[in-house]
């Protein structure tokens, strides 16, 4: 069976697209009109504006002459006195099918409740002035946001009430999620059926909280006897802010057709390749033609790459592809950093002899990281056998010429500083740095493709980015490049994203990968609870036999964690 669907609507743009999606009834509240004013939800409670005036305009001027579905008009029941009839009566004298109580005293803190109750205009008076409208012929919609508020307006007769969880989530002005859906889904059972055990032919409806999308809706609806659902913001603010911002970026990035990519830089493109060079930005192409250039001599080389950044395309285009043929000696990792000479040049100790890697025949490139910790002398030694191109034999001191590349990777270009002048000179111009990625921001679909292929996702299941989540991760610093583009793949393959990611979607995968977590979450007591609860239907016994426990220790633990359903 279907859901009945009511929309909140602000303008008359937005009742015409609710009607064409086929929203069963409209609601002409001010939040709806504040939302498209560019206002947050929260503004309809503040002491700004007459709730009733702002309702009541936008309602006659766009929504009632074109409206071909009930329409409620919000009613704010807390600058109402005397006779409870009277906006009920009002209401129907201007063309409203219902009223509801908007905005509701359930989303004012407890303490202002409280107040407005002691004065007579707190949920009594809601419910009174509900009642007192469906006795008119009209249809009412109950607001609450308690157990206890959903039993009085069952008990008082009203016909539809709706549980709020609260303010929603999503979009730049949406809220933090305080619960689960699985939460959610707990509530929304016990309350249903404490309404629907004083009468089953009241219709029970949810909104706001975690509820975005009709994913969201239906999990909760699994074991929730809800009747329909009432979209605020996310059936204006959230689609009209994704559609907009979508729309506007993918125009942005239109532009990018028209750079074309000449002969010469797609023959560098294809050179670069097979060593796993991605992309095409403009600064990616100009290194790949200096390296190449460098491809062709043995001189040794330094390479400047930040902190994160693969540089194993680099390498491997050195090497021209010879994986095999290359060495890596990294004065961090040597027991003492003045070791890391001794292998690139060979040493003699006792009756036994080594040859250093830079005279090794079968080794073509040689890449040598953290030189700046191998001392100062060992670094002058270095320098003027690689100006000589020759070392002795530690042994027979003959003359061996250097037949491997040295390659210095320096991370960030702090190291240069700590070189020795000897070695800094020998280095001078034959430097070549590699753009960082967010240098290349314009590539970062593609590097990220790249990389899903890499951990075996077949095109078919790479998740498609919306323009406006594009722009989101254009506009990421990246800064630890490469290995946080590995964090955020591994994000995304662990959660199992399809479809179309939003800038929502991006942001919380970028904050995941960023804590490394990686979807490895720990449970608490309480997720564990609510989890059994759900995954049993909230059945007591199955419940607490999946959980090892007795009845008796499963509802003392419900007690103890405020957990209903």
């Amino acid at each position: 069976m279907d859901l009945v669907v009511g929309a909140v609507v602000g303008s008359g743009i937005a009742a015409h697209a609710a009607e064409l999606g086929g929203a069963d009834f409209l609601l002409a509240i001010n939040a709806g009109r504040l939302r498209n004013m560019g206002a947050p939800s929260i503004a309809s409670t503040l002491p700004t504006h007459d709730a009733d005036t702002i309702s009541i305009d936008v309602a006659m001027r766009e929504i009632l002459p074109r409206a071909q579905v009930p329409v409620f008009l919000g009613v704010n029941c807390w600058g109402q006195a005397g006779d409870p009839a009277a906006p009920g009566r009002r209401a129907r004298e201007l063309g409203f099918a219902g009223v509801v109580n908007f905005p509701p005293v359930m989303l004012l803190s407890a303490s202002l409740r409280e107040v407005l109750a002691t004065v007579g205009i707190g949920a009594e008076t809601e419910i009174a002035i509900l009642r007192a409208a469906q006795d008119l012929g009209l249809q009412s919609l109950y607001y609450c946001g308690s157990a206890e508020e959903a039993r009085r307006a069952a008990e008082a007769g009203l016909r539809n009430i709706l549980y709020n969880f609260g303010w929603n989530v999503g979009g730049r002005l949406g809220h933090e999620a305080r619960m689960s859906l699985e939460e959610a889904g707990a509530i929304a059972h016990s309350i249903g059926r404490l309404i629907k055990r004083v009468d089953p032919s009241i219709r029970f409806f949810l909104e706001g909280g975690p509820i975005d999308t009709s994913d969201d809706l239906a999990h909760v609806a699994l074991h929730a006897p809800i009747d329909g659902y009432v979209g605020g913001s996310t059936l204006d603010r959230l689609p009209f802010e994704a559609s907009v911002a979508n729309r506007i970026a993918g125009y942005k990035q239109a532009g990018e057709a028209r750079r074309q990519i000449v002969a010469g830089d797609q023959e560098v493109l294809d050179w670069s390749r097979p060593f796993g060079f991605v992309g095409r930005a403009p600064c990616l192409i100009a290194f790949l033609k200096t390296l190449r250039k460098m491809c062709a001599s043995a001189h040794p080389l330094r390479v400047v790459c930040e902190s994160g950044l693969d540089d194993g395309p680099v390498i491997g285009a050195l090497s021209k592809g010879a994986g095999e043929a290359v060495r890596i000696v990294d004065a961090a990792q040597e027991s003492l950093a003045s070791h890391a000479v001794r292998r690139l040049l060979g040493h003699q100790r006792g009756d036994l002899t080594t040859l250093g890697l830079l005279t090794d025949p079968t080794t073509r490139v040689v890449v040598l990281r953290n030189a700046h910790l191998i001392p100062k002398g060992g670094q002058r030694r270095l320098a003027m056998r690689l100006r000589r191109e020759t070392v002795a034999h530690p042994k027979t001191r003959a003359s061996l010429k250097l037949t491997a590349r040295l390659v210095v990777i320096d991370e960030g270009g702090g190291d240069a500083a700590a070189l020795v002048p000897e070695l800094s000179a020998l280095l001078e111009g034959w430097t070549v740095t590699y753009p960082p990625v967010r240098a290349r921001s314009a590539d970062i679909v593609e590097l990220i493709e790249a990389r899903m292929a890499g951990v075996g996702r077949p095109p078919r299941q790479v998740p498609r980015f919306s323009a406006a989540a594009v722009q989101v991760l254009r506009g990421h610093l990246w800064a630890a490049n490469d290995l946080e583009i590995d964090r955020v793949v591994g994000v995304m393959t662990s959660l199992g994203h399809d479809g179309e990611l939003s800038p929502e979607d991006v942001r919380g995968i970028i904050g995941n990968a960023a804590g490394a977590l990686a979807g490895a979450t720990v449970l608490d007591a309480k997720t564990r609870l609510i989890d059994a609860l759900w995954r049993n239907g909230f059945h007591r016994g199955k419940t607490a036999a999946a959980l090892g426990i007795s009845r008796k220790t499963l509802y003392n633990r419900m007690r103890r964690y405020g957990v209903t359903g």
